[in-house]
């Protein structure tokens, strides 16, 4: 997959759209084909969109990653993936990483209610796009004692709305209650849909170069 993953950076810088691309490579035989997504978050500038893509491919290209036949690495401003199976708007359920806010501060009633309440809302709003358009959406709440709830949600542009909304929900009520309820913050990334709460605002103008 080495030769691919060159040939996709390749592929990349010449193509115009920076939020999210697909493409196939066909090799000698059928076995030979590769498959290669980016997607980049829907409030990245072009310019890191570029960047993010081309570290996490060079990334995914070093010794330990290019004799493998599938490979999947998240960014805080992208994701990369690429396999030898067609796996364009097919739903995909792993593999998933959780990453939960380091601070040992559990909150309690109001705050899950009003963060469900709003990440289920984010959701709605992400998921509605039809295919082929982004599926991208960020919502704010208010908490008591003058705090703020960030929430993103955001799906590849492939999945249909029906998918999309699945996968967010599994983020939402399915990883959040086990790993991340009461927290300050929390990231669930899928291969076709991420969630991300914080208290305090990350998207927008608040992009930073991180690895997560």
């Amino acid at each position: 997959m080495a030769s691919f993953l060159k040939l996709f950076i390749m592929i990349m810088f010449t193509n115009n759209n920076f939020e999210f691309y697909n493409t196939t490579i066909s090799g000698t035989t059928a076995d030979d084909t590769a498959y290669g997504m980016f997607m980049c978050r829907g409030d990245t500038p072009s310019d890191l969109c570029g960047e993010c893509v081309q570290n996490a491919t060079l990334t995914l290209s070093n010794k330990d990653c290019n004799s493998s036949i599938e490979g999947l690495i998240w960014y805080d401003q992208c994701m990369v993936r690429y396999s030898n199976t067609y796996f364009f708007s097919k739903l995909a359920k792993e593999p998933f990483k959780e990453y939960v806010s380091p601070t040992k501060q559990i909150y309690q009633g109001t705050f899950n209610r009003t963060l469900f309440e709003t990440l289920n809302k984010t959701a709605e709003e992400a998921a509605k796009a039809p295919i082929g358009k982004m599926k991208f959406a960020t919502e704010e709440a208010d908490l008591p004692v003058f705090q703020k709830l960030y929430c993103l949600a955001q799906c590849t542009p492939d999945l249909s709305i029906q998918d999309c909304r699945s996968c967010l929900n599994l983020s939402i009520n399915g990883n959040i209650p086990r790993c991340c309820a009461g927290r300050e913050g929390a990231r669930v990334l899928y291969p076709n849909c991420m969630i991300r709460f914080e208290l305090y605002p990350f998207y927008g103008s608040q992009l930073q170069h991180q690895q997560v």
